[in-house]
């Protein structure tokens, strides 16, 4: 785990009646890339906050579908408490698509929890997707803000991305190649549909012969909240490299299977 000592800029500090400012920022190393997938940058929630804003930026910036250009940093949340997987602490995570994102009681940044402000020690989380040899300066800055906005701005959804064309290789014999798409996301990430959009389609896909999965289960940013009665038909019990909540979904599938539900398995890589 890399934990960051971010350097306050304490001449970007500043405050009116109902908001104060803090800016942290520092720099990140490909050393620190290899060690763990994330940072952590800390700064201090007083009591009688009612949202908080985060803006981050950083340089060189970079392109999330081709890490060699550039720096790619994910940006996530976590309230007071431990950073360990499964912890309550965590408040939203929006990978790359925002780069700016707002927690409160009432209203969230798709991708984020509305909760009450904690006073305590928060993190800002850092996904270190694509640190470049010469490394990366950021910059956090953190609203802390008395009076919840009434209207805070939605960042927009990302733009689809087209289907690849079908493989010309030939299917061996008594196989056949079928179109589909692995992991379509929803605006809670950087997709274009509601929750509710996607489920819905699960009966569209079967007319069409096609099969619905749910992909990680078990994760810690993103777990499956919908019971297990819709119509799915895989379950992915392995995304990207082995990790806790890759065996906590193994565990959900197979307590599907001891109750009856016989769905397959299905593993994907998204590196």
């Amino acid at each position: 785990m890399v934990r960051c000592r971010p350097l306050t800029d304490h001449h970007a500090l500043s405050a009116t009646a109902t908001t104060a400012r803090l800016r942290l920022r520092g720099r990140l190393t490909r050393a620190e890339r290899e060690r763990d997938l994330y940072a952590y940058l800390p700064f201090d929630v007083p009591a009688g906050i009612a949202a908080i804003r985060i803006s981050l930026d950083h340089d060189p910036p970079g392109d999330a579908k081709d890490r060699t250009r550039g720096a790619v940093l994910d940006l996530g949340l976590m309230g007071p408490g431990h950073l360990d997987f499964g912890t309550p602490a965590f408040r939203g995570w929006s990978g790359s698509e925002r780069r700016t994102v707002l927690v409160g009681a009432r209203q969230a940044t798709p991708g984020y929890r509305t909760g009450p402000i904690e006073a305590g020690r928060w993190h800002i989380v850092l996904g270190l997707c694509g640190i470049p040899v010469t490394g990366c300066d950021y910059q956090a800055e953190v609203e802390l803000l008395e009076l919840e906005p009434t209207n805070e701005p939605g960042a927009t959804p990302g733009t689809p991305v087209a289907s690849p064309a079908m493989p010309t290789v030939v299917a061996p014999s008594g196989q056949r190649w079928i179109a589909c798409d692995l992991h379509a996301h929803t605006v809670h990430s950087d997709g274009a549909d509601e929750i509710a959009t996607v489920c819905s389609a699960m009966d569209a896909i079967h007319a069409q012969r096609g099969l619905a999965s749910v992909n990680h289960p078990a994760s810690d940013g993103s777990p499956w909240t919908h019971g297990v009665n819709l119509p799915f038909d895989l379950v992915e019990v392995w995304n990207g490299p082995w990790r806790p909540e890759n065996a906590a979904a193994l565990d959900w599938w197979a307590g599907l299977l001891r109750s009856g539900r016989r769905r397959s398995a299905a593993a994907t890589c998204t590196r």
